[in-house]
């Protein structure tokens, strides 16, 4: 049984990973459908990766299509979420994605 009992975000690092070693689509496989969650900012940064940007942006709306993962964004209406997201940004050690991810993390309770 797995540790993991909530829903999981990945960060930049985890997807970019996992796509580079092509085993994406197969490692999302080992968790109920829906229990991954990607920021808008997660996936805003891998359009960006010159030479595999397209590939993965595409195989990540597949899989939100499937029902593998979803798509999540900082809520603009929680003061806390965007204290956190803004706090961590301002410490000038983490990027977007991670401070996205990092911020929705400790206020939706995903692991």
């Amino acid at each position: 049984m797995s540790p993991l009992k909530r829903p999981v975000v990945l960060d930049n690092a985890v997807v970019s990973r996992l796509y580079s070693a092509g085993v994406l689509h197969r490692a999302l496989q080992v968790r109920p459908k829906s229990n991954f969650r990607v920021t808008e900012q997660v996936a805003e940064e891998a359009k960006q990766w010159r030479t595999e940007g397209q590939r993965l942006a595409k195989l990540l709306r597949e899989l939100e299509a499937a029902g593998i993962l979803m798509f999540v964004s900082v809520d603009e209406s929680s003061e806390v979420e965007i204290w956190t997201y803004a706090g961590l940004l301002l410490e000038n050690r983490l990027g977007r994605e991670e401070s996205a991810s990092i911020a929705l993390a400790c206020h939706r309770g995903f692991d």
